[in-house]
């Protein structure tokens, strides 16, 4: 199989990605070489969903996203699947969320 991009993931940028209703959360590692996050911000903003949330953590590439942001990418699924973040004092901006 080769490299899965958005030219080769279509859903979020066809008709059905633009009306999708669901939640969506992207982690992506602002150094992935495999993936560029520029392909993450893509389908994000293809992405209709009216719960959608990007979060790309400094310094992480493809395969270390968990060990170099281990406690952004916690953080980040903790927040979308419960609605609340336990670090009061940092702001979605600044921990890298779109």
């Amino acid at each position: 199989m080769g490299q899965v991009t958005t030219r080769t993931l279509r859903p979020f940028g066809s008709a059905q990605g633009r009306q999708a209703q669901g939640r969506l959360l992207i982690i992506h590692g602002q150094a992935d070489v495999l993936i560029p996050a520029s392909d993450g911000r893509e389908l994000y903003h293809c992405c209709a969903a009216p719960d959608k949330r990007l979060v790309l953590i400094p310094g992480a590439g493809h395969n270390d996203l968990m060990m170099v942001g281990m406690s952004q990418y916690s953080e980040a699924i903790r927040t979308f699947v419960y609605g609340q973040t336990t670090n009061r004092r940092a702001s979605p901006a600044s921990e890298g969320w779109s």
